[in-house]
């Protein structure tokens, strides 16, 4: 897994990781690859060149997806709005997906998470820090003793 990084050193990371540049490269380069495969695929009749064509512009769309999640963990961490708060963790069977119900500010918070950087959170509660950006009502960042965590897609409030 690698050097375990202080939560902080995590936030740089994701910091690096989070660059709207990156991303508009990185989906913009994924996109035309998959397409000029998929070109060639169907031009020259190649399955394995449309196999691969599929999933450069799959990943392209997911790149694109996650972003805004990213930046706006950065925005959250940058602004301070902290609630203290609690969340229980499970791993989802068989993949790299955790998922989270946090309770913050009166309202119980069903997450979705990819695995954290350099670190696994073990299933269990936690004491937390919720981190808001200041656009959306969930936050958007949690930091734990051993790691920070954010959504990979739009938290949903949970029935209680």
């Amino acid at each position: 897994m690698g050097k375990v990084l202080t939560p902080e050193q995590q936030i740089d990371e994701l910091r690096k990781l989070a660059s709207p540049r990156l991303f508009r490269v990185l989906s913009l380069s994924l996109l035309s690859v998959g397409i000029v495969l998929l070109l060639i695929a169907s031009l020259y009749q190649i399955p394995i060149a449309a196999i691969f064509g599929g999933f450069f512009s799959f990943v392209s769309f997911a790149a694109r997806w996650i972003q805004p999640f990213l930046h706006n963990a950065i925005k959250a961490w940058e602004k301070k709005d902290t609630v203290e708060g609690t969340i229980e963790i499970k791993k989802v069977y068989d993949s790299d997906h955790y998922t989270g119900t946090g309770q913050v500010r009166d309202n119980t918070w069903e997450f979705y998470f990819y695995r954290p950087m350099n670190w696994e959170p073990e299933e269990k509660s936690y004491a937390a820090k919720f981190f808001f950006d200041g656009q959306n009502p969930w936050p958007s960042l949690i930091l734990l003793n051993d790691g920070i965590l954010y959504p990979r897609s739009k938290p949903k409030r949970a029935k209680v």
